[in-house]
């Protein structure tokens, strides 16, 4: 987003500048030949819109299957003596070669749809040649063959600009899917006990050499009074009313039988799972 989206801006609105200044002079020989054009960028606006409509979608349906090939190829290379051992090279193979062909069908169908977006722009740039040098052939006489051909020259790179002007407007739009990403995770509601909120910090107002924020512990204590957790709402404890001093620099170790509690108290002490009191 920060390299790719701004650059997309910049091509985008220089092929605009560009589109337009064409359409200026093209049209310079008789403002009938800018009326003309009306209607033929309408059908601009139209194929391309259609176009916008499905190769966002499918653009984004390629964002999400690619990853889990890129998670696959490291899950193999980390496991590679493990898939040997127990002779799993076949099932592995297999799975790959699934998701890499759901990946490549959707990015070959993102390809394919470019290419029909392509052959229409070419069509449409076609007849806005053939309207102006038809103008220009049923006028001959009224307008001058400088004028004439200056139009007619801008035409050429009016189509050609029109083309890439589409095509930015393709590409900036599929490059703000990571903006609208952001958007998504800004809406999420923070967990409770998450701290002050950014419009919290933002708002308050620090005094120099104040000290706002909590100093670091010194001392690497622990203690548990009456710790509660459960791993879901709707679950019932699994721990229930833990007590529990440990001095700095103490090494303990705890012992139980399966079910006991071990690991949720190193999930509630690392705070992976909120506990309720």
């Amino acid at each position: 987003m920060d390299s790719i989206l701004p650059q997309e801006y910049q091509v985008l609105f220089q092929n605009v500048s560009l589109a337009i200044g064409s359409l200026v002079v093209s049209a310079f020989a008789s403002y009938w030949i800018g009326v003309s054009y009306i209607p033929i960028f309408f059908v601009f606006l139209w194929t391309g819109e259609h176009f916008k409509k499905t190769s966002c979608e499918i653009k984004r349906l390629e964002g999400v299957t690619r990853t889990p090939v890129y998670n696959l190829f490291g899950e193999t290379l980390s496991g590679l003596a493990t898939i040997r051992a127990f002779r799993m090279e076949e099932k592995f193979s297999t799975r790959n070669r699934k998701i890499v062909d759901t990946n490549t069908n959707l990015y070959l169908t993102y390809w394919c749809s470019s290419r029909w977006l392509a052959t229409r722009l070419d069509l449409l740039s076609v007849v806005i040649i053939f309207v102006v040098t038809l103008y220009l052939v049923s006028t001959r006489g009224q307008v001058g063959a400088m004028t004439s051909g200056i139009s007619l020259t801008y035409s050429l790179m009016l189509t050609s600009m029109v083309q890439w002007v589409m095509r930015s407007v393709d590409r900036t739009d599929n490059a703000m899917t990571s903006v609208e990403r952001l958007l998504h995770f800004r809406q999420i509601e923070s967990e409770d006990g998450g701290g002050r909120s950014i419009t919290e910090l933002t708002g308050a107002k620090i005094k120099p050499g104040s000290d706002t924020i909590q100093p670091w512990p010194l001392r690497g204590a622990i203690r548990f009074e009456g710790l509660r957790m459960r791993y879901r709402p709707e679950l019932p404890l699994v721990l229930r009313g833990v007590d529990l001093d440990i001095a700095a620099g103490e090494k303990v170790g705890i012992c139980g039988r399966t079910g006991a509690g071990k690991s949720s108290l190193m999930v509630a002490l690392f705070r992976i799972c909120d506990f309720e009191s």
